[in-house]
């Protein structure tokens, strides 16, 4: 008899729930889902949390250290879908 085992890591491939309730710990999540780990740190020390991430806005996020333009465009395709 051969068995075979499947293994699922949730939220591996799937991205992170993210909502105006989320902690600080979840939007850093995100941001490491994302490809934009190396902001979480600055994101941390601002206390940008769910509620705080939604009001986001471009100016914001150059003040945030995300200095390419591509990075600040998915972060506010992401806020927009709120």
């Amino acid at each position: 008899m051969l068995c075979l085992t499947v293994c699922f890591f949730p939220g591996a491939s799937s991205e992170p729930p993210l909502g105006a309730n989320s902690d600080e710990q979840a939007v850093g999540a995100w941001l490491q889902w994302k490809g934009l780990g190396s902001y979480v740190d600055e994101f941390k020390t601002e206390s940008i949390d769910g509620e705080a991430f939604f009001t986001l806005g471009e100016e914001d996020l150059k003040a945030l250290g995300v200095a390419k333009l591509g990075q600040r465009r998915w972060i506010l395709s992401r806020i927009a879908q709120k």
